[in-house]
């Protein structure tokens, strides 16, 4: 048995079950960086058994593991975040929905829709028309 063999061996029994275990006890963020840790004990035996051995073959799992396994925790992580706020936020985000806070700058409300600096709509003339703002309510004629 020579050293790499050894340490293989070491990293196997020695930090792969801790890392088994975190990824199945704790609160998702916790599982998530268990299973993060698993695949570089993975990917670090992966590694020294190629050298162990002497075959190129096991370093091509290795080099892809270590590619993608951050790739995956990104992924996961992604789907792990928590919304910004409720439903009301997420309709507004989308242009569905009313809520609280849900802004209508959209001409609903007899307003042109256009803003000034302070992202207040304005129909007083001060946005530049010389006169109270309109919307065209028909074909291309002037309203």
């Amino acid at each position: 048995m020579n050293g790499w063999l050894l340490g293989a061996a070491a990293l196997t029994a020695l930090a792969l079950p801790v890392a088994v275990w975190t990824a199945c006890q704790g609160p998702p963020a916790g599982r998530l960086a268990g299973l993060a840790f698993a695949g570089t004990v993975v990917t670090a035996v992966l590694l020294l058994l190629t050298q162990a051995y002497g075959r190129d073959s096991y370093l091509d799992p290795a080099l892809v593991l270590a590619v993608l396994g951050p790739v995956g925790v990104l992924v996961f992580a992604r789907f792990l975040a928590v919304p910004e706020a409720g439903p009301a936020r997420a309709a507004s985000r989308t242009g569905g929905g009313s809520g609280p806070g849900r802004d209508k700058s959209d001409g609903s409300d007899g307003s042109s829709g256009s803003s000034g600096p302070d992202g207040a709509g304005r129909s007083d003339g001060a946005d530049g028309s010389g006169g109270p703002a309109r919307r065209s309510r028909g074909g291309g004629g002037r309203a």
